[in-house]
């Protein structure tokens, strides 16, 4: 008996009847503004931190954005890059595969015994100008050699060793090679100038020398072969009053693109 005059009897005792209470109330129906209350008592203070929360979500949110943007967009550099040096090498390859096209049809048509040979390098200093192939006396190489381009001829075997040569171009100062005129065989001298690309010297006054006219080898050196086509007459240099006719002569190769030429053997 002495329990039920404690404070612990007193706390129970009060917490029974006030779940009691709280269950006859509910069933009742008298606790629903209550409730309605207690779960719209919150709202406010939801929609504050909601409100206050959504400036740092979309924050994080945008960097989060940005980190991925940044990471794509280096993606994207990295495949355009590729994707140049692709086209580049594409662009080349077309390059050499017309040059290469265009020559082997030149050789399929011609009489000549051509050598294919690839362009080491080339040589511009002051006066002269040369370059380099990777054909040599294995191949036929030998000083003297007619070397052209798409039928062209560009130079002549300067030095030759095993397994490569030199070739002295035809806008080198110091080149000059037997050439006649292909119209009228008439005999004459086609030199290198540094100032003036390729000249033809030593025509008669009375040989006939207009714009448009063919100029060939003339095959006089018998390491040079004859009726390889050097360029065409483009200007007359010489006055009525010199003692020979002199011109100049347009040859069509790019010298400074050349990646493929041909020796003629």
């Amino acid at each position: 008996m002495r329990f039920i005059y404690t404070k612990s009897f007193g706390v129970f005792f009060g917490v029974l009847v006030l779940a009691v209470g709280t269950t006859f109330f509910y069933y009742r129906g008298w606790l629903a503004p209550t409730q309605r209350m207690v779960l719209h008592l919150p709202r406010p203070f939801i929609y504050i931190f909601r409100s206050a929360a959504r400036p740092i979500k979309t924050f994080f949110a945008n960097a989060y954005n940005l980190r991925e943007i940044a990471r794509e967009n280096v993606v994207l550099k990295e495949d355009l890059l590729q994707l140049r040096n692709r086209q580049v090498l594409f662009d080349q390859l077309s390059l050499e595969n017309e040059s290469l096209r265009k020559d082997l049809q030149f050789s399929k048509t011609g009489k000549l015994v051509l050598v294919p040979c690839t362009v080491m390098g080339r040589s511009s200093s002051g006066l002269a100008e040369t370059m380099s192939i990777n054909c040599g006396t294995k191949e036929g190489a030998e000083v003297g050699r007619a070397v052209v381009s798409k039928g062209y001829l560009i130079g002549k075997i300067s030095y030759a060793a095993e397994n490569f040569s030199a070739v002295q171009l035809i806008s080198n100062s110091g080149f000059s090679v037997d050439a006649k005129l292909s119209h009228t065989g008439q005999l004459a001298i086609v030199r290198g100038s540094f100032n003036s690309g390729l000249v033809l010297e030593q025509v008669s006054q009375d040989e006939p020398l207009e714009k448009g006219m063919l100029v060939v080898t003339a095959g006089l050196n018998n390491r040079t072969a004859k009726n390889i086509l050097i360029g065409e007459i483009d200007e007359l240099l010489s006055s009525p009053n010199d003692l020979f006719k002199k011109a100049s002569v347009v040859n069509p190769i790019d010298f400074s693109n050349l990646d493929f030429v041909f020796l003629v053997k």
